[in-house]
């Protein structure tokens, strides 16, 4: 089934890609590509991964892994929809996503109802691997620096918001 984007939260502050490249993305959307395995092997052979829309209890649903490329839907298609060939639905409780999960690597826990994933966290979790290889508190690390990948939410953390904003920023 196509999904509306106005019924999905973000869980990501903003964007890290250049315009250069959410423009390539806009104008694929706007040509009438969509973001299937296919075009996505065709774009990057290591990275294929489907947009990552996870449901929780509640009934609220978050974008958990595919902004850039809902934003450029966003923009892009006049529908403003997923199609059932580009995304995946992951189901999880709140606390899931709020606990520590050292052995799936999943070092940046925060509650979506109340804080997003900064863009760029990368760094965050390499400076966790460093704690785990010296063998030092890594779950205590995490929760006191919960600062530095995650930002409490905000009424802008929001689809339109976003997809404005980085139109205006690249000048589309």
């Amino acid at each position: 089934m196509s999904l509306p984007l106005s019924s999905l939260k973000v869980m990501q502050d903003g964007l890290r890609l250049p315009c250069s490249e959410l423009g390539d993305m806009l104008e694929f959307v706007a040509s009438g590509g969509v973001f299937d395995e296919k075009s996505l092997k065709a774009h990057n052979s290591e990275r294929s991964s489907l947009i990552a829309v996870v449901q929780f209890p509640d009934g609220e649903w978050y974008i958990r892994d595919g902004l850039h490329r809902t934003v450029a839907i966003f923009s892009g298609r006049e529908s403003k929809v997923f199609f059932p060939e580009e995304y995946v639905i992951e189901e999880f409780t709140y606390e899931q996503f709020d606990s520590i999960n050292l052995q799936a690597k999943f070092y940046t826990p925060f509650d979506p109802r109340t804080r997003v994933r900064k863009s760029d966290f990368f760094d965050f979790k390499l400076s966790v691997e460093r704690v785990i290889k010296e063998n030092g508190d890594a779950e205590g690390f995490i929760r006191e620096n919960q600062s530095e990948y995650s930002v409490p939410r905000v009424d802008s953390h929001n689809i339109e918001f976003i997809s404005e904003h980085f139109c205006e920023l690249c000048r589309i």
